[in-house]
């Protein structure tokens, strides 16, 4: 056996390994402990430099597999010498190490509800570096300009020096040589400071570059920088005073005219300088004005979304009523086949159609085909759909409008108006009886039939329909404590396969002493037995008994009980019982009562029975357990 572990164990590791751990003649076991003094010798050093590299390392140019690798390597190594590193540590340090490339991401991922696993992260930062590899290149240097179209120059601009802040550009005072631009034929100056500015000269253009030299050549006048040609109006670019406003800015209000300087514009891409030296980012040129078509369909397509009105306002021009409540209607549906799905307004946008329904105004006038749309502003009456089901007619004259039986012209309603619409004004308690009882309840809280009916005699409100005996769902929702069980179905293939057992608790003891009952019902016959006890301790001796039973009785054996959770069936000395019985044991969950339902309903049948039979014979309740056993004898 020893040569066959020291040929497995040489046989595992490298050569080179095998080299030095290996004598001539070592057993296995010298062999196994040169191994482990190999990986295991020096564990506290080699455990300290492998944490501090651990806790040093940084991405660098590596992709996010071959980091997220060293990583998770570096952490077994820290494990197998015996300085675990929980995976909260890991995904810290993998974080702290991102490149700047991650930072955003890495920010977002310290912050996460829960904290992310190291498998989480390492698929964030691969996607993240996936996105950044789709995405297109960073836009080229571009350089702001601040010269215009003037005479021809004579040489090219040289390169751009490294930019400055504003605030250090040209503050010493400038000598001759310094201040002086050419203006015949593009002169070139050199300055000591560095930067670049085109001015405009008298005839031609100058420019100005940073350089060593302070050499001068050609002549001319000098005059300020110009402000660079873009669209905002920028009075001055420095002090960020911009203003933003379609058409002509307001005139400024005078001030005073700032001292001489170099306006200086920056190179490189938009927006670059402007949080590190104040500079303002390049702002698109805006149209001198604004779209005012454009404008004028923006607020005709915004809905507004107002309480809703009881009122109702005639309208020649629709086809149907509409309203945006359902509330004030009588009876409310959900809108059929042959239903418009959607109303037309004005302007030719589509509001869409909720419901539909119909109501009865004061002086039996009837509103049928209401179409509800909650974008509606106003109720609308159609006078074409209201003369024709009320068989009466609408005169409007400048001081409001009358509503006319046709048939006697005699007038039925008249509503006053000095707004610029003819509404159908009604007496507010006449818009309290357009409610049903069903939506009074709803409104009230879903009180009971009895609340609503006083209410309706007291006048407290009023209902053009009488009270409904339909049940409502939220009540019977709402009112429920816990969720409804279902009916199980199931039933034992065979007698004493599964028995079913409760303890019931008399609030009188009998005469006899008996102030509980164990009731066990077989599942597959529905046979039950009561025991009349006097403690509950008395329950296992009884159940013990009663198995005993069924196998002398019987020549059977129960092999399931069905039972509560209370300590009368679930003891160590039920357990150990139902155990050496192979009995299966199924208890009900806590405060679950119709998990046990089979015994919960038979025991409440028992109890009725009794407290019968104890009325009509006119025992006093201590007889009552006695009649258990008249009751299972019969």
């Amino acid at each position: 056996m020893n040569c066959v572990v020291r040929t497995w164990l040489l046989g595992a590791i490298s050569d080179d390994l095998a080299d030095s751990v290996s004598e001539r003649g070592g057993s296995a076991r010298a062999i196994w402990l040169a191994i482990e003094s190999q990986f295991l010798g020096n564990r506290t050093t080699r455990a300290l430099y492998a944490d501090q590299e651990f806790r040093a390392f940084s991405q660098g140019d590596l992709s996010v597999i071959d980091y997220c690798r060293r990583f998770k390597r570096m952490a077994e190594d820290l494990r197998d010498l015996g300085q675990p590193i929980s995976e909260e540590t890991l995904v810290l340090n993998i974080i702290r190490g991102l490149n700047e490339r991650f930072s955003a991401l890495g920010l977002h991922l310290r912050r996460s509800t829960p904290f992310p696993s190291f498998l989480q992260v390492r698929d964030d930062l691969r996607l993240e570096e996936l996105t950044m590899a789709k995405a297109p290149p960073a836009a080229a240097l571009t350089a702001l300009s601040g010269s215009s179209t003037g005479g021809s120059g004579g040489s090219n601009p040289p390169t751009p020096a490294p930019p400055r802040p504003p605030q250090q550009q040209d503050s010493a005072p400038k000598t001759p040589q310094q201040s002086a631009s050419n203006s015949g034929g593009g002169g070139f100056q050199r300055g000591k400071r560095g930067g670049k500015c085109f001015n405009k000269g008298g005839g031609g253009r100058g420019s100005s570059a940073g350089g060593a030299s302070g050499n001068a050549s050609g002549g001319g006048s000098s005059s300020p920088a110009t402000a660079p040609p873009t669209g905002t109006s920028f009075y001055n670019p420095w002090t960020g005073a911009i203003y933003m406003w379609p058409g002509p800015r307001a005139p400024m209000p005078p001030r005073a005219a700032p001292p001489a300087q170099h306006q200086t514009y920056v190179a490189g891409p938009p927006g670059q300088w402007a949080g590190q030296w104040g500079v303002p980012s390049p702002i698109a040129p805006l149209s001198p004005g604004w779209d005012q078509q454009a404008l004028a369909a923006q607020f005709q397509t915004m809905s507004l979304q107002q309480p809703p009105q009881q009122d109702w306002y005639f309208d020649t021009g629709a086809t149907t009523h509409m309203a945006s409540d359902a509330g004030i209607l009588s009876t409310s549906t959900i809108p059929s086949s042959h239903s418009p799905s959607s109303i037309i307004v004005g302007n030719g946008n589509l509001l869409p159609v909720v419901s539909t329904g119909s109501t009865v105004l004061p002086h039996n006038l009837h509103l049928n085909k209401v179409l509800v749309s909650p974008n509606l502003i106003k109720n609308l009456i159609s006078v074409r759909q209201f003369t024709i089901d009320n068989n009466c007619t609408v005169e409007f004259d400048p001081f409001g409008c009358s509503v006319k039986d046709l048939p006697t012209r005699n007038e039925i309603v008249r509503c006053n108006s000095s707004g610029p619409l003819y509404p159908l004004q009604l007496p507010a308690s006449a818009l309290l009886a357009s409610s049903t009882s069903s939506l009074w309840h709803q409104r009230l809280g879903h009180p009971g039939h009895e609340v609503l009916s006083r209410l309706a005699h007291s006048s407290a409100i009023r209902c053009n329909k009488s009270a409904s005996n339909s049940i409502c769902h939220a009540c019977q929702l709402g009112r429920h404590v816990r969720l409804p069980f279902h009916m199980s179905s199931s039933r034992a293939s065979r007698p004493f396969e599964l028995i079913h057992c409760d303890l019931w608790t008399s609030l009188v003891t009998s005469v006899s002493g008996h102030k509980y009952y164990l009731v066990i019902l077989d599942d597959f016959s529905h046979y039950l037995w009561t025991f009349p006890l006097r403690l509950k301790s008395d329950t296992f001796s009884t159940l013990s008994d009663f198995f005993s039973y069924v196998r002398t009785q019987f020549n059977t054996s129960v092999q399931g009980l069905q039972c509560d959770n209370g300590r009368e069936f679930d003891n160590s000395s039920s357990r150990i019982f139902f155990l050496a019985n192979d009995v299966r044991l199924r208890m009900s969950c806590p405060h679950t009562s119709p998990h046990n339902g089979k015994a919960e309903h038979i025991i409440c049948s028992i109890n009725n029975v009794v407290r019968s039979l104890l009325f009509q014979a006119s025992i006093p309740p201590g007889f009552g357990l006695p009649h258990l056993t008249l009751l299972h004898i019969s």
